[in-house]
């Protein structure tokens, strides 16, 4: 799975002399039963070919016959999109195989075409997904449109619970630790409500236990719960409040439900979150920027702060797509055409603008947030920043 660590990396890489080719391929099975992904490639090579100037292109040959290799000799299954990243010159490859597809197209340049990769990491970040109610708990981590089982739990010593073996339900998982826990609970009758109260207490301690020692190794944004509507409120009620207020939404799920299932609804959940906290953070910037509180919109002022190294979070609406110039002896990026303030250098042309930008915001260790359809900021400029300072 891609982290945040290997796309800082990635956009710290500066090249005077190396040609990097970023191919993205969409090779969902369900859009390419045939492989017909790979004519696509051979066109886009083909374009490259009769595009690329004849120094560059020299320089990429081995790159694309690399990657041409790679599909011929590759005997595994992709999954939905694909990332190859290649620099023979600089003796740089990675490749990513992706859960989710991704627009088809290979950009050639003096780094790595980053865009792609950082759209999808904000659009699927990270999330506890917890399936509770008061005797059981299945506990999630869903990022890259994926779903991970961590660990199923169930509480033990409730009163007249059945023995271990009787009327076990759902699939043995395996947790981080290897351990498989697996009983089932049944609640007594109403006489043992207050014993049965402290074991409840006790399973919902034990349940974020776990999920603590899941936060501890990855940052997550938020966390989702699900589970039977009749009484997962009530085992919210008694999660810690620090947990409670990371909450984002919840759903109504069986305890058993498939993986797949579950990692719609959450999806659901977290898709809405997103666009609802894009929204009010475009709100937010707007009033800051009036106000002059540590917030700018616009390119020129944007890239400003960028070379100061004060951005915090970058705002770019989906499709910004305003051209910009590239300085390649300090790598300043610039509005305008002319001459580079900083060392004196030419400015060179790109049309991959956006790109450059989100790259350096994450290599200076901001947060690149995609804005999708929010014609407020589309507007403003289409791109906006909060300050560190």
């Amino acid at each position: 799975m891609l982290t945040l660590e290997e796309l800082r990396e990635m956009a710290s890489i500066d090249s005077d002399a190396d040609y990097y080719v970023s191919l993205y391929l969409n090779v969902d099975p369900l859009a390419n039963p045939r492989g017909e992904y790979l004519v696509e490639f051979k066109n886009m090579v083909k374009d490259a070919a009769e595009k690329t100037e004849k120094p560059a292109y020299k320089k990429i040959k081995k790159d694309l016959e690399a990657i041409e290799d790679y599909f011929i000799g590759s005997k595994r299954e992709f999954r939905k999109g694909l990332c190859l990243i290649s620099s023979r010159g600089g003796g740089y490859w990675k490749e990513f195989h992706l859960p989710v597809p991704v627009k088809s197209r290979l950009i050639v340049d003096k780094v790595p075409y980053l865009k792609p990769l950082i759209e999808i990491m904000d659009a699927y970040r990270r999330y506890i997904v917890l399936l509770l109610d008061k005797e059981n708990a299945r506990i999630f981590v869903t990022g890259m449109g994926e779903l991970v089982e961590y660990t199923e739990m169930h509480a033990p010593d409730i009163p007249g619970r059945h023995k271990e073996g009787d009327s076990r339900r759902g699939e043995s998982v395996r947790s981080t630790k290897g351990e498989t826990i697996l009983a089932t609970a049944i609640l007594g009758d109403k006489s043992q409500e207050r014993h049965v109260a402290v074991h409840v207490g006790i399973h919902v301690n034990d349940v974020v236990g776990h999920m603590e020692r899941i936060m501890e190794g990855q940052a997550v944004e938020g966390i989702v719960t699900g589970g039977p509507e009749e009484v997962l409120y009530m085992a919210i009620d008694r999660l810690p409040e620090r947990f409670r207020e990371l909450i984002i939404g919840t759903f109504a799920a069986g305890m058993y439900e498939t993986g797949m299932d579950v990692l719609k609804k959450a999806m659901s959940v977290t898709e809405g979150h997103k666009h609802k906290r894009d929204a009010e953070k475009v709100d937010e910037l707007m009033e800051r920027t009036l106000k002059d509180q540590q917030a700018v919109l616009g390119m020129e002022d944007v890239l400003f702060m960028l070379e100061e190294q004060r951005i915090m979070e970058l705002l770019v609406d989906s499709d910004f797509s305003q051209p910009g110039y590239f300085c390649r002896n300090c790598r300043a990026l610039s509005a305008g055409a002319g001459t580079c303030p900083y060392c004196k250098g030419p400015f060179e042309k790109v049309n991959y603008m956006a790109s450059l930008v989100m790259q350096k915001t994450v290599e200076l260790g901001g947060r690149v947030s995609i804005v999708y359809g929010n014609e407020k900021l589309r507007n403003a400029g289409g791109i906006g920043a909060f300050l560190r300072y």
